[in-house]
């Protein structure tokens, strides 16, 4: 599924993305710092290691719920805190802790 997409990047000549398929809870690269990330899985709740990974001022947008009920948030990085803004209720597949599928499980 993440395949399909990515090879349609270099067509809208965008040259600054990076699509990660595998456990959104682990495996997050601590050298890589990013300006913007967009889930497309949901989460009981949004990962700790995926915030430390942003750069000051960036955002999260990412599904966060059960089964039952996801609403979409987006997180931004300030300099001394963490802001959430909650939004409409949304559908996704859950996020699951499990191996990921690039094979650099931490």
């Amino acid at each position: 599924m993440a395949l399909q997409p990515a090879s349609s990047i270099p067509l809208l000549k965008i040259n600054n993305i990076l699509f990660k398929h595998g456990d959104g809870f682990v495996d997050w690269d601590q050298d890589i710092k990013y300006d913007g990330v967009i889930c497309a899985a949901a989460p009981r709740q949004y990962p700790q290691d995926l915030i430390e990974s942003l750069n000051v001022d960036s955002k999260i947008v990412i599904p966060v719920g059960n089964s039952k009920l996801q609403q979409l948030n987006v997180i931004t990085k300030l300099s001394d805190k963490i802001e959430e803004d909650i939004y409409d209720e949304v559908a996704f597949v859950p996020m699951l802790p499990g191996i990921s599928m690039d094979g650099n499980d931490s």
